[in-house]
């Protein structure tokens, strides 16, 4: 639901779907795409003021000019029955910068800030990691992650931000998901043997 590369909506372009032709107002375009399946971007494209409106254009293109054709935003509807996998979204400059160093992984310059809305009871949501002393002290009381990042004398911050880093690159891997899945089952064994 939105303009991102990777799945754009879509509109399938109908002359005799009146209201369609209606929206669209622009009875060459219908002609010419009748029958096809467009991405909402070429809307965007026929007429920006129309479709993403003249207060959106006042107060984004000034910013940055390729958004006068296409959307600040990604919206998803996702269902979270198990855990989504941990996200990293870069800030304006740093989505820029990486959207120029690496077109194929960074599809798109803008960054990505998020907001989830739950529409169950039950959610949680963390954002964030924890802060250093309580890294160390879950460190040092639990025998399973002391194993997996054994720490000597007093970590600093930088061992700690490799733990973080060995965490996603190397153990959050197809390779390693046995090895994975038994960590966890050994954490969790170890959080139902505390009182």
């Amino acid at each position: 639901m939105g303009d991102h590369p990777n799945g754009p909506s879509k509109v399938t372009i109908d002359k005799e779907n009146k209201t369609l032709v209606k929206i669209i107002g622009n009875d060459q375009f219908v002609e010419t795409n009748q029958g096809q399946s467009i991405s909402i971007t070429e809307l965007f494209k026929l007429n920006p003021e129309k479709f993403l409106g003249k207060a959106y254009l006042d107060r984004f293109v000034p910013e940055d000019a390729a958004l006068g054709t296409s959307l600040t935003f990604l919206f998803k509807v996702l269902s979270v029955r198990t855990a989504l996998s941990i996200q990293c979204h870069p800030n304006k400059p740093m989505a820029q910068k990486l959207h120029v160093e690496f077109p194929n992984v960074y599809k798109d310059p803008n960054h990505k800030p998020e907001i989830a809305i739950a529409l169950v009871d039950d959610f949680l949501a963390c954002y964030g990691f924890a802060s250093k002393e309580l890294m160390i002290k879950n460190l040092q009381e639990n025998p399973v992650l002391a194993e997996v990042f054994p720490i000597g004398a007093e970590p600093d911050e930088q061992y700690l931000k490799d733990i973080v880093k060995k965490m996603f690159t190397e153990l959050d891997t197809d390779e390693k998901k046995e090895e994975r899945a038994k960590h966890i089952e050994r954490l969790q064994e170890h959080i139902n043997s505390l009182p």
